[in-house]
């Protein structure tokens, strides 16, 4: 039996679950007081789901666990402190799961063109064109709408994982005691159906 973590490493990450053919757990990247992913309650979390996997499933066979995670690169304009900040926590997570399990990283756009493909998950903004007459107000107001539109493609974007999970899984819990559905938890959700699509078990 095969069981398939979704991981989306980010800070506002999360983790999630799947076997027997549905979303079993969904949760939260753990974080620290100092803002940074809490070691200790991921490996914790780790071998919680591991022990309560073992125990539903007690002299059912073998399990065998293997794990997705997200691969991301640092964004573009990012200072050197969150470049760092963000190469340590993606480390420390790769790092937790292949102590565990095996391992596989997958590309954003590799897992929505396969888990999203009924969606409108690209979001495309056109270039941005600035007439060769145009004033400098003008241009200044080409810019502040491009930079609006981009924003919005942006936001928009993230909601689609969360309507996707929303759509197909709506026992899962996206709030988490927050007040709106966390689209790194949708994230790794929809990373973990992948990686279910990608072992055949889906």
């Amino acid at each position: 039996m095969k069981i398939v973590f979704g991981i989306d490493p980010g800070l506002k990450g999360g983790i999630s679950v799947f076997y027997n053919r549905h979303i079993q757990y969904a949760m939260p990247m753990p974080v620290d007081s100092e803002g940074e992913i809490d070691v200790r309650r991921l490996f914790t979390e780790i071998r919680k789901i591991r022990d309560c996997i073992r125990y539903e499933f007690a002299g059912d066979g073998n399990r065998e666990y293997v794990a997705y995670i997200e691969k991301v690169g640092a964004m573009p304009g990012q200072g050197v402190v969150s470049m760092f900040t963000f190469g340590n926590g993606y480390g420390v997570v790769k790092s937790a799961f292949k102590l565990h399990m095996e391992t596989h990283l997958v590309t954003p756009q590799t897992w929505k063109k396969i888990v999203l493909k009924d969606y409108d998950w690209k979001q495309k903004v056109e270039k941005l064109v600035i007439p060769k007459n145009a004033t400098k107000e003008e241009i200044k107001n080409l810019k502040k709408e491009h930079a609006r539109r981009k924003a919005e493609a942006k936001r928009n974007s993230k909601n689609v994982s969360i309507q996707y999970v929303m759509d197909n899984y709506p026992e899962v819990d996206l709030i988490q005691k927050g007040k709106v559905p966390k689209d790194g938890i949708a994230d790794a959700c929809c990373i973990a159906v992948f990686g279910a699509y990608q072992e055949n078990i889906f």
